[in-house]
C-alpha cells in the first residue's frame, strides 16, 4: 500500500461506549491538523454506540464506519490498521479522547525529527464516576527503552496507547501491530514490547495531549483482573527472551506482581468475600509457576509461609480492639500496618521516610512541626537522598527549614501537600505510638534520643543493643548495616514484634 504523505489515520475501536464515543470523535473532529482520516472499528456493540458512529460518518467523509461481530481489541485494532493508508498510525479507544493540538504538535515533530518513529506525549487519569482529574509522575522513555518496558512497565513507567503517534513503517508488509498470538488484555504492554525488540526509536514530549478514563465498566476498575491479564501478558513477553534475559524478567515481574496482590490484600473494603478471592488468586498465581522449569529458584517467597501470614493478618483484625492510633514512622512500616489492618491512616507518615536525624529532631518536638508549613526543596542536605532521586525524582518536603520529609512514594509536590494536610488533622495525641527503624545512617546517639522519649515507642534494629529498652532485634539481619527493606518484608519483623499487642497495650480514656 502506498501511504499519504503527513496523514494521520486514527484507528478508534470501541464496544457498547454509548456514553463515551461522541467525546472520543469529537476530540477528533477537534484537531487543529486537519489531514487526517478516523477509522471506527465497532466490536460488536448491542447500545446505541452504532447510531452515534454512523451519524458522524455521515456528517464528515473522512470518519469511516465499521461493524464486525466482537472479536476483541486487538483483532479490531489490526482490521482498523490494515485499512489505513495513512504515513501516520494513531490508535484511541472509544472510553478516551485527546487534546486538539495533538496531531500538529506530534507530526511536526517527527517530520523534523526523522529518525523517531514513536513520539508520545504525557496523559491524564479521569475517574469518570468521581469526576477528578489526576496526572501521574511517570518515566519520560526516549531512544529504545526495551529494558524499561520490561522491567518498570505499570511501575512507573506507562505509555496509553491513545498518547501515542507512531510511524506507519514500523512494520513490513503484511505485518500486523498487535500480535495475533496474544488475544488477552494487557495487549498494550506486549504492544510496546514487540516494537522496542525491533529497536525502534520512541521520543516523548511533555504535553498532556491524551486523556485516560477510568470507570465502572472498564477493565481497569477489576484489581483482580488487572492482576490476572498482567500475569497472562508476563507470561506471553517472557516467550520472546531468552537465557538469562527471560529469567531475571520472570522473577522481576513475579517480585512486583506479589507485591501487588499484597496491596489489593490489605486495602480491601470488603474483608470477607474481598479476601478469599485475593487469596484464591494469590494461589492460581503461585501454582502458574510451580512446575515451570527455570534455571533460576524461584524463591520468591514460601508459600505455605506466605499463607500463613495472609491469614494471621486476617486475624489480626479481628483481635484489634484500638482502632483510632497514630503510628508515626520514620520509614513505610507504620503505612504497612495501618493496611494489614485495614484501618484508616490516622497519621501522615505514610509513604514517605525521614533520614534519623531529622526523624529525632521532629518527634521530640512533634506537635510544634506538625504546626509548620510543608514547603518543598529541590536539594536534601542528604547526598544519598540526590542519588536516588536521579532515577526516582520523588518531592522532598521540608519542616522549620531544618526537617526534611522524603516522600518516597509521591509523584507529584501537591498529592504530598494534599495528603500530609489531611492526614496530620486526623492525628490522635492521644493514641500516639512511634516506630524506628535503624540504617546505615543512623547514630547511637540518635537510637538513644529516641529510646529516652517518653512515649510508646519501638526500635527495629539488626544489632542487639541491650541498653536500649525500646528493641526489637531483627536477628537475621545482623550481618547487615541495618535491617533492610522492612515493608517488603512484612513476616520478619512479625518472628519478634506483635503490632496489636503492642497497639492494644493502651487503654484509651
Amino acid at each position: 500500500m502506498v501511504f499519504i504523505k503527513n496523514k494521520v489515520s486514527i484507528i478508534i475501536t470501541c464496544f457498547n461506549q454509548q456514553l463515551f464515543i461522541s467525546e472520543c470523535v469529537q476530540s477528533v473532529l477537534s484537531q487543529t491538523y486537519i489531514n487526517w482520516e478516523c477509522i471506527i472499528i465497532d466490536d460488536g456493540s448491542s447500545d446505541n454506540t452504532r447510531l452515534i458512529c454512523e451519524n458522524y460518518a455521515s456528517i464528515d467523509n473522512r470518519i469511516r464506519y465499521y461493524y464486525q461481530d466482537n472479536q476483541g481489541v486487538t483483532i479490531s485494532r489490526n482490521y482498523g490498521f490494515e485499512i489505513a493508508n495513512g504515513e501516520y498510525v494513531h490508535f484511541l479507544d472509544g472510553d478516551d479522547y485527546i487534546a486538539s493540538e495533538k496531531f500538529a504538535v506530534q507530526i511536526e515533530f517527527m517530520n523534523d525529527h526523522q529518525d523517531i518513529d514513536i513520539c508520545y506525549t504525557n496523559h491524564t487519569h479521569l475517574f469518570h464516576e468521581k469526576k477528578i482529574s489526576v496526572q501521574y509522575k511517570f518515566k519520560p522513555l526516549n531512544g529504545c527503552p526495551l529494558k524499561e518496558l520490561l522491567y518498570e512497565y505499570d511501575y512507573g513507567v506507562s505509555i496509553p496507547i491513545h498518547s501515542a503517534m507512531l510511524r506507519h513503517t514500523i512494520w513490513n508488509k503484511d505485518e500486523m501491530p498487535f500480535d495475533i498470538n496474544y488475544l488477552g488484555r494487557y495487549e498494550d504492554w506486549v504492544f510496546w514490547v514487540n516494537i522496542a525488540l525491533k529497536k525502534r526509536n520512541f521520543y516523548f514530549i511533555n504535553y498532556d495531549f491524551a486523556v485516560y478514563r477510568i470507570h465502572q465498566l472498564n477493565f481497569c476498575s477489576n484489581p483482580i483482573e488487572v492482576l490476572n491479564h498482567s500475569t497472562n501478558a508476563m507470561l506471553f513477553i517472557s516467550t520472546k527472551l531468552f537465557g538469562s534475559d527471560k529469567d531475571n524478567f520472570l522473577l522481576s515481574r513475579q517480585l512486583l506482581l506479589m507485591n501487588r496482590y499484597q496491596d489489593y490484600l490489605f486495602s480491601s473494603i470488603q474483608p470477607k468475600f474481598i479476601f478469599k478471592n485475593i487469596v484464591d488468586n494469590l494461589v492460581l498465581f503461585l501454582n502458574r509457576f510451580k512446575n515451570r522449569t527455570l534455571k533460576i529458584k524461584l524463591d520468591i517467597i514460601n508459600f505455605i509461609s506466605f499463607k500463613k501470614y495472609l491469614f494471621q493478618i486476617f486475624i489480626s483484625r479481628k483481635r484489634l480492639s484500638n482502632k483510632n492510633f497514630s503510628i508515626i514512622s520514620n520509614n513505610c512500616w507504620g503505612g504497612r500496618v495501618y493496611k494489614e489492618l485495614k484501618v484508616p491512616y490516622f497519621t501522615p507518615t505514610i509513604g514517605l521516610y525521614f533520614f534519623s536525624s531529622c526523624y529525632i529532631k521532629f518527634v521530640q518536638n512533634l506537635e510544634y512541626y506538625l504546626n509548620q508549613p510543608l514547603n518543598f526543596i529541590i536539594t536534601s542536605k542528604y547526598e544519598k537522598a540526590n542519588n536516588l532521586r536521579i532515577n526516582k525524582p520523588y518531592p522532598i518536603g521540608i519542616l522549620n527549614n531544618d526537617v526534611e520529609v522524603h516522600f518516597l512514594h509521591y509523584y507529584t509536590k501537591s498529592d504530598a501537600l494534599e495528603k500530609w494536610n489531611r492526614r496530620k488533622d486526623r492525628i490522635n495525641y492521644n493514641n500516639l505510638f512511634f516506630s524506628f527503624t535503624d540504617n546505615e545512617s543512623c547514630s547511637f546517639e540518635e537510637i538513644q534520643a529516641f529510646d529516652n522519649l517518653d512515649f510508646n515507642k519501638v526500635f527495629f534494629s539488626s544489632k542487639n543493643l541491650e541498653s536500649i529498652q525500646s528493641l526489637i532485634w531483627l536477628k537475621q539481619f545482623t550481618a547487615c548495616d541495618g535491617i533492610g527493606d522492612i515493608y517488603s518484608n512484612p513476616t520478619e519483623y512479625r518472628k519478634y514484634f506483635d503490632a496489636v499487642d503492642w497497639l492494644n497495650s493502651i487503654t484509651i480514656q
